[in-house]
C-alpha cells in the first residue's frame, strides 16, 4: 500500500518592483492570502515603492524574479557590455537576449555578476530570497540556469522555478 505524498502548492505573483498598481495588487493579494508568494524585480522602476508597501510579515514570501531582458540592470553598464543594449543602456530585449545566449555571445562572468547584484539588492532590503524565478522565464536558458545551480547554493536560496508551459519562447 503506498503512502500519501505531500506536495507544497506556490500561487505566486511575479513582477512586484515593475509598477506601482502591479505592487498594490500583489500586497492586496497577500493580504487576502489568495496568493502565497511573490517576486520581486529588483531593478523595476518601482521596487523602492514596493518594498516601503509590504509588511515585514511576508518578507519571508518574496523570491527573485530575476531581470535579464528590457530593463536598467543593478551591475554598471560598462561593467556587463554582452548584456547592454548601447543605445538604450538597458538590457537586451527578450528577444535578443536569447538569441544571444544561444549563440553564445554572452559572457558568463558579467551574467553571474549581474544575478549576484540582483540578489543582494533583495538582501539589502533584508529579504532572503525564498525562492528565483525568471522574468519571461529567461532563467531557463542553459547559460542562466548552469550558473543558478551554483549561486542560488551560495545564497542558500533552495527553490528556482521550473515552468511547464508549452511553447515556453513562442
Amino acid at each position: 500500500m503506498g503512502g500519501f505524498v505531500i506536495i507544497k502548492l506556490y500561487i505566486i505573483a511575479d513582477d512586484f518592483g515593475i509598477a506601482e498598481n502591479v505592487n498594490s495588487a500583489i500586497v492586496s493579494l497577500l493580504n487576502k492570502k489568495s496568493i502565497t508568494h511573490t517576486s520581486a524585480i529588483v531593478c523595476g522602476p518601482s521596487i523602492n515603492h514596493a518594498i516601503k508597501m509590504l509588511d515585514k510579515r511576508f518578507f519571508k514570501r518574496v523570491g527573485l524574479h530575476l531581470c535579464l531582458d528590457s530593463e536598467k540592470p543593478i551591475s554598471n553598464v560598462d561593467d556587463i557590455p554582452s548584456l547592454i543594449d548601447k543605445k538604450t543602456n538597458k538590457f537586451f530585449s527578450r528577444e535578443k537576449f536569447i538569441l544571444k545566449a544561444l549563440s553564445g555571445s554572452i559572457n558568463k562572468h558579467e551574467l553571474e555578476k549581474e544575478i549576484c547584484l540582483q540578489i543582494e539588492k533583495l538582501l539589502s532590503f533584508g529579504i532572503k530570497p525564498h525562492h528565483i524565478d525568471g522574468h519571461g522565464h529567461l532563467h531557463v536558458l542553459p547559460i542562466v540556469s548552469k550558473l543558478l545551480k551554483n549561486i542560488s547554493i551560495k545564497y542558500g536560496i533552495n527553490k528556482i522555478r521550473k515552468p511547464l508551459e508549452h511553447n515556453l519562447f513562442a
